[in-house]
């Protein structure tokens, strides 16, 4: 998925959606229904991982890599998130 995706933007759980992780609590896709369509609250972008939060799902965060773009978002809007022009010493 974009991992500068705003607000709003809408995702889908892979499918077939991975096992828990025990080194990466934020793998577990407990609580998500692979393939089901997720609407994202915001992303941390952070120099390891992105961290997804979801409007449908309040009490979780996800690693990015639970999810793919349902449409894609433009590079003038990736522009416009928070962490895009930060440097990758500040994640």
């Amino acid at each position: 998925m974009n991992i500068f995706a705003l607000k709003g933007h809408r995702v889908r759980a892979v499918d077939p959606l991975p096992p828990p992780s025990n080194g990466w609590p934020t793998i577990d896709p407990q609580g998500l229904t692979a393939g089901e369509l997720y609407t994202v609250e915001c992303t941390e972008v952070h120099s390891y991982n992105t961290v997804v939060s979801l409007q449908e799902i309040s009490d979780r965060s996800y690693n990015s890599v639970l999810f793919e773009d349902v449409d894609e978002q433009s590079e003038e809007d990736d522009a416009k998130h928070p962490y895009h022009q930060r440097d990758e010493e500040d994640y």
